[in-house]
Formats: structure tokens, C-alpha cells, sequence
């Protein structure tokens, strides 16, 4: 039985082999872009693939040179009455049953856009409210929360928008060249990271077990990154753990933490860092709030994990996500949490947020 770790070790082959496949991937996805050509894209989904479209989202906009907006699926279905003309709705459900998701395809559908299925599974019940799919290659196994479908979606859909600039000439090839480089890069550096995360959780162990009570903070590009990394802890760990803006962090949220509170917050080089730290720095000080700072840069706390992270340009959340992930392994085995065990199996069923046959 594969880890949660053994997924990320993996997704660099997985990727791999979706980078062949792309062009045939995508064929039916680019031709009815062409046909369309959008004015904007909304980007849909629910939980990791709401995730997964945070992520794509910049990249997305700077390859085609249009906007780019993402909405929880259901948000997107109640209160969103007018889009841009000739828009495009993209809706993302990994598992492809998501009812939400599939009722937002019906909204967009309803509103005069072209619509947009996309998921790893190839017979998935989504694919009958789209105009077209588009698959998200990757080996179809189930094991509890796991980032590899994360990453496979963001690639999947900035590859294919790469396939629709260049075939309308809308694009830049360089950039293009370079975001590409950047993405494969990362997904390279994923194994490393994973191996760095593992060492430094044995030697922290103790301490992360202590708290039930948790918050992960992320600021500019690594938003997305600190709403993975939470969802993931709070999957295996299933303890209380929410994600916050760095800035909505400042405005009240700081008035609920105390010496029972463990506090992440991703460090990336970008124009908070300072403010970042002298966050924690206060929240450690003034509350006792038990504090990490995962960052690429020179910190004075040994509770940091510090990494030389890449900070690409186009993909600066990236690499942050193994370290989650490793984190929400590390955290669940120590105690002793089995995060393949399932919830309630018929939880879906009875709430309607899975569609079945």
C-alpha cells in the first residue's frame, strides 16, 4: 500500500508521462477553444480542485492574456448572474462526481457560456454536462487525502491553454518555454523536499503532536499553497485547522491564539516576508503561540523549515505543497491517526454532494 508520500515521490513520473500524452490529451478541448476563443475563464470546483484552480489561475491568465476568475462551485451557481460575453466555465472534479460542480456547468451552460469538464476519471457522470472534457491523466488509486491530483490538474490545464495560445498565435512562445520549464522543474524538486520535510518532522515529532488547534497562514502567490496545506492536515490529522490571508490573519484572527495554538506560516520571498516574521515572532511572543515559518529564506528560530526552495516566477506555491503533505503523513502517523481510513461511507450519499449511477 502506497504513502501519502509515496504519491508525491511518484508525481514527477506521473507528470512525465502526461506531458507526452497532452496534445492528444487536449485535442477536443483546444479545437472547441478555437472555435470559441473566450473573452474570460471561470475556473470552478470544490475542496482540492478548488485548490488546483487557485493554483492555474495566473499562469492561465498570462498564456492566453484574458482573465481568469475562480469561484467555489456552488458560489459560482447562487450568486453569480452575469458574466463577461463569451465566456468560458471550467468545472474541475478529480473524482468527477461532484453535484456541485456539475450544477455549475448547468448555470454556465444556462448563462450562454461554453462549458468545460475536467477530470481524471474517463467516464466520469461531469463529462454529461460539458461541451467538451478534458482528462486529467494519472493513475486512478484510492488512498486517503493525497496532493498528486493536485498538481496533475494545474499541469494538465496550463499545458492545454499553452496548446490554445499557440494554435491561435495569441501567445508568447518564450514565456510559454519558461513557464513550462518552471512547472517541470518543480514537480523535479518534489522528491527532495519530501526527503528534507521527513528529517525535519522526526526531529520536531514531539512537538507537533502537542496541538489539536491549528492555522496556516500564506500571503501573494502561496495562498493557494496554505489552503492545500491545511485541507490536507485537517484530512489526516482531522483535528481544527483553518487557513487564513496573511493580512485577514492581522485583522482579528490574531485575538484567538493562545499557547495551545500552533501557527504555519509559508515564508515565500516575496514583498510580507518581514511582516510574516515579525508575526510570528509577536504571536510566540505575546500569546505563546507554538510558531514554524516554512521558508526558503534565513530565519533565527529552529522550530523553521528551511528549504532552498525554487520561488519560480510563475509557480511560486509549488514546491510548499510536498512539504504539507509530508507534514500531514508525518503528523497523523505519529499519532497514530490511519488516514486510509474512510468516513462515513454514505455521508455523500445522504448529504447529495456526490452524484452516483
Amino acid at each position: 500500500m502506497k504513502s501519502m508520500c509515496d504519491y508525491i515521490n511518484r508525481t514527477p513520473q506521473t507528470v512525465e508521462n502526461l506531458v507526452r500524452h497532452i496534445e492528444e490529451d487536449s485535442e477536443a478541448f483546444v479545437r472547441k477553444m478555437l472555435e470559441r476563443m473566450p473573452s474570460a475563464i471561470y475556473l470552478v470546483g470544490s475542496g482540492t480542485s478548488l485548490n488546483a484552480a487557485y493554483l492555474a489561475q495566473h499562469a492561465m491568465e498570462k498564456v492566453l492574456s484574458i482573465p481568469c476568475f475562480v469561484y467555489p462551485a456552488m458560489t459560482f451557481t447562487d450568486t453569480v448572474h452575469t458574466v463577461v460575453e463569451n465566456s468560458c466555465v471550467i468545472g474541475i472534479s478529480q473524482a468527477g462526481r461532484s453535484s456541485s460542480t456539475m450544477q455549475a456547468l448547468d448555470h454556465a451552460r444556462a448563462l450562454g457560456c461554453m462549458n468545460v469538464a475536467v477530470s481524471s476519471e474517463e467516464h466520469a457522470l461531469i463529462r454529461e454536462h460539458a461541451d467538451v472534457f478534458l482528462p486529467v491523466r494519472m493513475p486512478l488509486e484510492d488512498i486517503g487525502p493525497k496532493t498528486e491530483g493536485c498538481y496533475c490538474t494545474v499541469v494538465t490545464l496550463v499545458l492545454s491553454m499553452m496548446e490554445v495560445s499557440e494554435k491561435s498565435g495569441r501567445g508568447c512562445r518564450e514565456i510559454n518555454h519558461k513557464m513550462k520549464q518552471e512547472m517541470l522543474a518543480c514537480i523535479d524538486h518534489l522528491p527532495q523536499i519530501v526527503d528534507s520535510t521527513w528529517k525535519w518532522c522526526e526531529e520536531h515529532g514531539e512537538k507537533l503532536s502537542l496541538y489539536d488547534n491549528i492555522i496556516v497562514v500564506g500571503y501573494g502567490d502561496c495562498i493557494p499553497a496554505a489552503l492545500e496545506g491545511a485541507l490536507k492536515i485537517l484530512e489526516t490529522v482531522r483535528c481544527c485547522i483553518r487557513s487564513y490571508e496573511t493580512e485577514e490573519f492581522m485583522h482579528g484572527i490574531y485575538h484567538s491564539i493562545d499557547r495551545n495554538t500552533m501557527v504555519i506560516s509559508i515564508g515565500n520571498a516575496q514583498r510580507h516576508f518581514d511582516r510574516a516574521k515579525r508575526l510570528l515572532s509577536w504571536l510566540k511572543q505575546v500569546k505563546g503561540a507554538y510558531t514554524i515559518m516554512v521558508t526558503g529564506q534565513r530565519t533565527d528560530s529552529d522550530d523553521d523549515f528551511i528549504y532552498p526552495f525554487s520561488e519560480y516566477e510563475f509557480f511560486p506555491a509549488f514546491e510548499y505543497l510536498a512539504f504539507f503533505q509530508t507534514l500531514a503523513q508525518h503528523m497523523a502517523e505519529y499519532r497514530g491517526i490511519d488516514y486510509e481510513a474512510q468516513g462515513d461511507p454514505g455521508f455523500h450519499k445522504t448529504m447529495g454532494s456526490y452524484v452516483y449511477e
